[in-house]
């Protein structure tokens, strides 16, 4: 029986010894998932940018996915604050 590992490096050698394949996947799995999670904690691309050490924020969008629940919330508040806005200019 194999020993548990005791850290994430010691997981992704366990995973290239048995697959390259599978250990890149988990790997691009890993970074997209701290990515969003990231982004829904810190609510700020640069910060996010920051911790995963990338130079331009456009390759950090690509690892971050949106919680629907939120834009859907966000697309909301616009549309009641522009009906809301539309119906404060139209005449009495």
């Amino acid at each position: 029986m194999t020993k548990p590992p005791q850290d994430i490096s010691q997981v992704g050698l366990q995973l290239v010894n048995r697959s390259p394949t599978t250990a890149f996947l988990v790997a691009a799995m890993a970074r997209h998932s701290f990515g969003t999670y990231a982004m829904s904690m810190a609510k700020d691309p640069s910060l996010v940018r920051e911790a995963m050490g990338h130079e331009n924020l456009s390759t950090t969008m690509k690892y971050l996915h949106p919680d629907l629940s939120r834009l859907r919330d966000i697309i909301d508040q616009r549309n009641v604050a522009a009906m809301a806005q539309s119906m404060a200019q139209q005449p009495a």
